[in-house]
């Protein structure tokens, strides 16, 4: 539990000390990433295995103010050994892009 506290209080300190550059001209760079195995059932056993990621890009046209584009996507495969079933339920892939825009309300 000390050890949890001593890192939360280091986190707070180093990103209250931390400061972007929010003027117009630099570019703001992102992005997210997740995977996740699941295994559920009662009689039967399916498991999940879910990969996304969305890369973010973005150019502040003025100060405070970012506008960018957000990429998605999304790989999910699904299998059971269930001997009714084949062994490979379903694979599913998704992409997508999106516009964003991005105001920080800072002093």
């Amino acid at each position: 539990m000390k050890r949890l506290f001593a890192i939360a209080l280091l986190s707070f300190i180093v990103t209250s000390t931390t400061y972007a550059q929010l003027q117009q001209g630099f570019w703001l760079l992102g992005g997210d990433a997740s995977y996740k195995k699941l295994t559920f059932g009662q009689l039967s056993t399916q498991k999940q295995q879910i990969f996304q990621t969305s890369p973010t890009i973005g150019f502040f046209v003025l100060d405070k103010l970012a506008v960018g584009v957000l990429g998605n996507y999304t790989s999910s495969r699904t299998t059971s050994d269930t001997p009714n079933f084949p062994d490979s339920l379903g694979t599913n892939k998704r992409d997508g892009i999106s516009a964003f825009t991005r105001y920080y309300l800072l002093p």
